[in-house]
């Protein structure tokens, strides 16, 4: 069997389009890594770090996601719904949706509204790609960064109510994993923690620079042998 690609997707159809409108702002998103150093980047640099993709309110923005890497990439945009519009060159009215997967070699292209003022996660959704740097923002003209803080990332993990607090809850959680595994409820000991990473990156009582360090403590490394 091979790997995933976007066969089925190039068929899909929005039920609900976005309305016409032209492409105000071109968007790069080169999806990079290192799986010597597994290291992971978007536009050549991998978070913590102060770029990001900039955009203004009340434009329609075409974001270009090319996969450079030898593996497939779920990139994800948190605020916002894109339409896909184009898969290696075939363009499409495909659907709408906040996640996309970007096979290896692969380029597509999406269009959004942007719609919703602020500054926004945008990341690989393989958490231990993420962990390792493939995650940036997307920031609007004006927006209030007060609270986006990548320089802070190294301090933050210092702080005890929130680090040690998660490592706490991982460790209880992944015990009950570990048993319901090996009692044959589930495929593996990978698969389980895989779920509650999925968890962790839901939870509000995490920041994202906590998520990165307790995927980094306790992901097996071995998805890619």
């Amino acid at each position: 069997m091979g790997g995933l690609d976007n066969t089925q997707e190039i068929h899909l159809i929005a039920k609900e389009p976005l309305p016409n409108k032209a492409v105000q702002r071109t968007v790069p998103s080169v999806l990079g890594g290192n799986m010597m150093i597994y290291s992971w980047t978007i536009n050549g640099a991998a978070y913590p770090n102060r770029n990001s993709l900039n955009v203004k309110e009340g434009e329609r923005v075409e974001l270009v996601i090319s996969n450079t890497t030898g593996m497939s990439h779920p990139m994800h945009l948190h605020g916002h719904v894109f339409e896909v519009t184009e898969i290696d060159g075939q363009k499409i009215a495909g659907a709408k949706r906040d996640t996309i997967l970007v096979p290896p070699k692969s380029t597509i292209k999406v269009v959004f509204d942007a719609n919703n003022p602020g500054v926004w996660a945008y990341h690989c959704h393989i958490l231990y790609h993420l962990a390792t740097g493939m995650f940036t923002v997307l920031k609007y003209e004006n927006a209030d960064t007060r609270f986006w803080k990548p320089d802070k990332t190294s301090s933050e993990l210092e702080n005890p109510l929130e680090l040690n607090s998660a490592n706490a809850v991982w460790t209880e959680s992944t015990t009950g994993f570990l048993s319901r595994v090996n009692q044959g409820h589930r495929g593996t000991v990978r698969d389980e923690k895989n779920v509650y990473l999925d968890i962790l990156i839901l939870c509000p009582r995490f920041s994202v620079d906590s998520i990165m360090k307790i995927t980094k403590e306790n992901c097996c490394w071995r998805c890619c042998a």
